[in-house]
Formats: C-alpha cells, sequence, structure tokens
C-alpha cells in the first residue's frame, strides 16, 4: 500500500511538473499570439496609409495627364495660328511685290 501511495505521488509529481510545463508553453504560445496580431495590426495600418497614398498619387497623375493633354491641344492650336499667320504674311509680301511689278509692265 505504501508502495502505490508512493508511486502515485510520483506520478502526481510528475502530472503537476508536466502540467505547469505545458501551462507555460501556452501562455508563451498566447504571447507569440498576441505580438503577431498586434504585427498584423500594424502591418494592416501601413498597408492602408500606403493605399490611400496610392490613390492620392493616382489622382495627381490623373490631373496632370488632363493638364498635359489640354496644354497639346492648346500647342497644337497656336501651331495652326501660327502657320495661318505665316501664309497670310507671305500673301501680304507677295502683294505689293505684284503691284510693283504691274506698274513696271
Amino acid at each position: 500500500v505504501e508502495e502505490l501511495a508512493a508511486e502515485k505521488e510520483g506520478l502526481e509529481a510528475k502530472l503537476r511538473e508536466e502540467m505547469g510545463a505545458a501551462n507555460a508553453r501556452e501562455r508563451q504560445l498566447r504571447d507569440q499570439l498576441k505580438e503577431l496580431v498586434e504585427c498584423n495590426d500594424q502591418m494592416g495600418a501601413a498597408l492602408e496609409k500606403t493605399e490611400a497614398s496610392l490613390d492620392v498619387t493616382s489622382c495627381k497623375l490623373e490631373e496632370e495627364k488632363q493638364r498635359t493633354a489640354a496644354l497639346l491641344l492648346q500647342l497644337a492650336e497656336t501651331k495652326r495660328r501660327e502657320e495661318e499667320l505665316a501664309k497670310q504674311l507671305q500673301a501680304a509680301s507677295a502683294e505689293p511685290a505684284a503691284a510693283a511689278a504691274a506698274q513696271l509692265a
């Protein structure tokens, strides 16, 4: 009986030791999980900021594209008017020469 009681005490002590180790491991795993959740939250917040920044950059890029397109249209119109004025100038300078030639003839 005493031998069984001693064996029982030994097994109970071993069980308590294993339970303590299991509890310590569980606490360690919970702490690691908590750290991972916090890290995930921080990464999520950083990702949201990055996405917001990309949205702003995308909007600015679109505005620049529209401004560039407007400037290209303005440049094309200016070039067209320049060509018109060059033709008018050429025609205007040809008229006095034609009139002088007519007077000489």
